[in-house]
Formats: structure tokens, C-alpha cells, sequence
């Protein structure tokens, strides 16, 4: 089924700007500044309100995961127009995801095993071990990709069911030809209407990413006990990052492992210029470290990926996949 001109699911493709990127980075620098100026035991309040607007902007990119998945899932898998293409598709991400991850977690395994950063962290483990519940048999969690019921598993945060359903309504529109125009188009203006409303939320990113690094760091400067001293603001910022700079320096030189060894040769063999991909891509990439949740980030990044030059239908398809994978 192909879309009617103008009505395609076109992610937004604004010209990028210089200051989106740099705004963020302002804020989390700031967010790290501030925060260690209020210590969460000094200024209980100032700490909750970090806290409060960091988890009410995650509140808000959750809340507009859903309808943006099903949305650019169904019109991306419908505008394909063949299944045979849907499944090469589908099948090849699930290949890149998987050898990716595997190749990412065996670089994690050395880099922890060489360095062994944990040792010597101030841990308190406590005497009481974690109870671990029964664990779902593979029978269980090949049953949890149907979905059962769409509203659950929205509340619950199970994107792996809306994927699939999602993925069989694009199938369906693509089986019944002219008759699926009208769902089509409905589809199409909400994935519209959604770029939309998710490119209102994306302006509070800056806001959020400060609040973010602000509770981060405010609780980082909460008093530490050391040697019958208390240490308080930045000396105990600086206190608990030197006992956890290995932990922190050897997670980003795996990840520095990762980017030089996967993802630059991959560039380079597809011919796509490594300077411009992370020039692009810098945005949602702030946007995911400083929240520490990839959602975060998948809105903006669908829209990079259209800028880029990749077609809508596998903009719309690859990322969201992959996240529900995740």
C-alpha cells in the first residue's frame, strides 16, 4: 500500500541546528554544576524538585511511546506494500542487533575482568541476599510476544506485544489493498500528529536533561563518612568520583571500544561519513546519556534517521524493533 503525496508518514525533517545540540550539553553541564552546590541532605527540596521535573519529563517521552510506535510501525510496514520486504527487513535488524550485542557484551566482560573496576567501591550490600523469583520458562516468554491485551501492556511498559500487533495490522492493511486506505490514513495523520506533539515535548529536553544531572549530582554531594570526617558539596562529589573513577573510566573506554572496533569500520564499509553520522546523531545521543533511558531518545532519533537520508518505511520499522528487543 503506498501513500497518497503528502500524506506518507514523513518524520519531521527540520534543518538541524546547532544550538538543539549545544543547548543540551549547556544543561547538562549546568545540571553537574548546580547540583553539587545543593546537597540532597542540605536542601531536601531543591533535591525533590530536580527529582520532580527529571521524572515528570520522563513521565511525559513514556507517555508518547506507544501511539508513536504503533503509528510508524503500521504506516511503515504498510507503505513497504511487501511482506517478503517487511520480513528481509525485520530479519536482518534482528541479525545486526543481536551480533552488535553480543560483540558489546563480550567487550564488557574483558574490560571487567582486566580492570576489575568494582573492587575497592564503597558498597553497601547489606547481609540479606536478593530474593530471586521464579524464572519464566522459554514456553512463558515465547507467550508473552502475542498480545493479549493492548491497554495492559501499554501500562505495564511491554513494547515487544505492541510491536507485533502493530506489525500484523500493517500486514492486514498491506492484504486488503484499497479498503485499508481509510485505517491508513488514519494511522498516517496520527504518526503526524504525534512527530508533533513529540516535537512540543522535545523542546523541555534541555530542562529535562538539567534536572536529570542536578539529582545526580545533588545526591552525589550528600554527606559521605570518611575516615570520622563528613564530607559535604563538592568534596564529596570529588570524593565519591575518584572512588568510582575506574568504574566510570572503564565503562566509557568499553564503550569507546565498541564505537572504534563496530560501529566506525561499519560506517566506513558503507561508505557513510563517520564525522557527519555522530554530528547527526549527537542529540539523541546527549539526550540518552543524561537520562539514562533510551526512549528518551527514540523520538529525535527517528527524526535524525530521516534527515540522514534513510527511507521513512525503515525509519519508522528498524529503531522501534530494536527497541522493543531491548
Amino acid at each position: 500500500m503506498s501513500a497518497t503525496p503528502g500524506a506518507s508518514v514523513d518524520l519531521p525533517a527540520k534543518k538541524r541546528r546547532l544550538g538543539s545540540g549545544l543547548a543540551v550539553l549547556t544543561a547538562l553541564v549546568l545540571g553537574v554544576v548546580i547540583g553539587g552546590y545543593f546537597p540532597q541532605d542540605a536542601h531536601p527540596t531543591i533535591f525533590h524538585l530536580f527529582q520532580f521535573i527529571s521524572k515528570a519529563f520522563l513521565a511525559l517521552i513514556k507517555g508518547l511511546i506507544v501511539p508513536l510506535l504503533i503509528s510508524t510501525i503500521v504506516v511503515g510496514v504498510a507503505q513497504t506494500g511487501d511482506l517478503r520486504a517487511v520480513g528481509r527487513m525485520g530479519a536482518k535488524a534482528l541479525i545486526w542487533f543481536e551480533t552488535v550485542t553480543t560483540v558489546a557484551l563480550f567487550l564488557g566482560l574483558g574490560v571487567a575482568n582486566i580492570l576489575k573496576p568494582g573492587v575497592g567501591l564503597p558498597l553497601e550490600l547489606g547481609t540479606k541476599a536478593a530474593s530471586v523469583g521464579e524464572q519464566p520458562s522459554g514456553w512463558d516468554t515465547a507467550l508473552h510476544l502475542f498480545p493479549s491485551n493492548l491497554a495492559k501492556h501499554a501500562a505495564e511498559g511491554d513494547i515487544l506485544p505492541i510491536v507485533i500487533f502493530a506489525v500484523l495490522l500493517g500486514v492486514s492493511l498491506v492484504r486488503l489493498g484499497d479498503r485499508g486506505k481509510p485505517v491508513f490514513a488514519f494511522f498516517d495523520s496520527l504518526a503526524h500528529a504525534m512527530f508533533g506533539y513529540t516535537d512540543l515535548i522535545m523542546k523541555l529536553t534541555p530542562l529535562g536533561v538539567f534536572a536529570a544531572m542536578a539529582q545526580n549530582t545533588s545526591h552525589m554531594a550528600a554527606g559521605h563518612l570518611v575516615n570520622g570526617q563528613m564530607l559535604r558539596g563538592w568534596s564529596g562529589v570529588f570524593w565519591l568520583l575518584g572512588r568510582y573513577a575506574k568504574l566510570v573510566g572503564s565503562l566509557y573506554f568499553a564503550l569507546f571500544l565498541l564505537v572504534v572496533l563496530v560501529f566506525v569500520p561499519t560506517l566506513i564499509v558503507l561508505r557513510v561519513s563517520v564525522l557527519k553520522f555522530f554530528r547527526t546523531f549527537r542529540e539523541p545521543i546527549a539526550t540518552a546519556y543524561a537520562t539514562a533511558s533510551s526512549e528518551s531518545a527514540l523520538p529525535r532519533l527517528l527524526e535524525r534517521l530521516v534527515e540522514f537520508g534513510v527511507p521513512n518505511k525503515v525509519a519508522s520499522f528498524v529503531p522501534t524493533s530494536d527497541l522493543s528487543i531491548e
